[in-house]
């Protein structure tokens, strides 16, 4: 189970079973998606449901959107039939939830190290930190800190598309930080 709030908006993603485990209330669906909705201090808690059948949707429209190679889309859809297909379950949809809410390029300038990393990509001696993305015609064009192995961290513009070529996956581990966190971190 996991928490992804934005707009006064709280979702509570699990499984049906860790759902159970909570709570009895109406099990009723929200725009065809099994949820329950429940009146919260601050705005609205949902909770949504996690499928393996919403998992391998989910994980269709990342690797349209050109933010995973096919390679690692083929491995963890295999993942999905495994004794960790919760893990697998939850990690897909967090990168998707991420993915649909997280910032245009432009919309963290003047945040400087406050800015907030997204999503991680990493290869044997690099890695990259995505906090802003834009998708058009095609282009996957993103915008954060990529760090070397033996040199300092820079700031700029990344092209996923290639980054996913020379061989990076997607981190499914990876937790939102700011980018001073991940500075004093490396």
């Amino acid at each position: 189970m996991y928490i992804f709030s934005q707009n006064n908006v709280t979702r509570a993603k699990m499984s049906r079973a860790e759902f159970a485990a909570y709570s009895k209330d109406y099990k009723g669906k929200l725009d065809g998606e099994p949820s329950i909705m429940y009146p919260a201090y601050t705005g609205l808690l949902m909770v949504d449901f996690l499928t393996k059948k919403t998992a391998l949707e989910q994980l269709s429209k990342v690797l349209t959107a050109g933010f995973i190679s096919p390679q690692q889309a083929r491995c963890i859809k295999s993942l999905l039939n495994s004794e960790e297909q919760d893990f697998f379950i939850e990690a897909v949809d967090r990168i998707y939830s991420i993915m649909q809410v997280m910032p245009k390029i432009l919309e963290q300038d003047g945040k400087g190290d406050n800015a907030i990393a997204y999503l991680h990509y990493f290869t044997a001696n690099t890695d990259f930190y995505i906090t802003e993305k834009n998708i058009e015609d095609g282009i996957t064009q993103a915008f954060g800190l990529v760090s070397f192995v033996s040199d300092y961290p820079e700031i700029g513009y990344i092209s996923i598309e290639e980054v996913i070529k020379a061989g990076a996956e997607i981190d499914l581990h990876f937790e939102p930080k700011t980018l001073r966190e991940i500075k004093q971190g490396l």
